[in-house]
């Protein structure tokens, strides 16, 4: 299949996206906008670690979700509503273009037990791990519904690969400003500003 009909493929369907989606949280002291700015002037994406409770194995990895603007919005939403621990993100991040991010080594996590998953696997791919377990009706564990991909260690970008995700219409302001005030010139390169609060009103 060639680039432009894969494109063509997936424009047409509500359940898959050609751009993935990293998205941050309020963490250091930083609300999850502060630290959107600080990846954007530093244009690095650090990878989390096994310190975060989220990865499996010695290496770091960056998480994507694979899911259109609309179920992004809504795993934001139920996010915000029911966890009861660890926050995981908000509506604040990056959409990169999936082609773009696979040959720089983004691949999909692979979802299962944990354990039986380090079994068979190789050490060097233990950071696609994500458990995986419905057994337990009283404590099932499924964060499928993210379609997660991971790129192993550190992301670094450049505007041009990039959208931005926001949550409301203030944010957005918010954040041309920023550009305005900083990079103006950025503005013409980043491929669009989207506040999630209008996917779903």
């Amino acid at each position: 299949m060639k680039h432009q009909e894969w494109r063509s493929h997936i424009q047409r369907r509500t359940d898959f996206a050609t751009r993935i989606t990293h998205l941050t949280k309020s963490n250091n002291g930083l609300s999850a906008f502060q630290n959107l700015i600080k990846i954007l002037s530093e244009k690095k994406l650090y990878g989390s670690t096994q310190k975060s409770g989220f990865i499996v194995g010695t290496e770091s990895a960056v998480c994507f979700q694979d899911v259109p603007l609309l179920s992004l919005a809504e795993n934001i939403e139920y996010e915000k509503e029911h966890c009861t621990g660890k926050i995981r993100y908000e509506a604040y991040g990056l959409r990169f273009n999936k082609c773009h991010l696979y040959q720089k080594g983004a691949r999909p996590v692979i979802y299962g037990e944990t354990e039986y998953l380090k079994e068979i696997l190789p050490e060097t791919e233990y950071w696609r791990i994500v458990n995986h377990n419905l057994a337990d009706v009283n404590h099932l564990i499924d964060w499928t519904h993210e379609r997660e991909w991971r790129i192993k260690g550190s992301l670094e970008f450049e505007y041009k690969d990039i959208e931005i995700i926001v949550y409301s219409d203030d944010d957005y302001q918010n954040m041309v400003k920023y550009f305005q005030d900083n990079n103006p010139s950025a503005l013409t390169e980043i491929h669009g500003i989207i506040p999630l609060q209008s996917v779903l009103n």
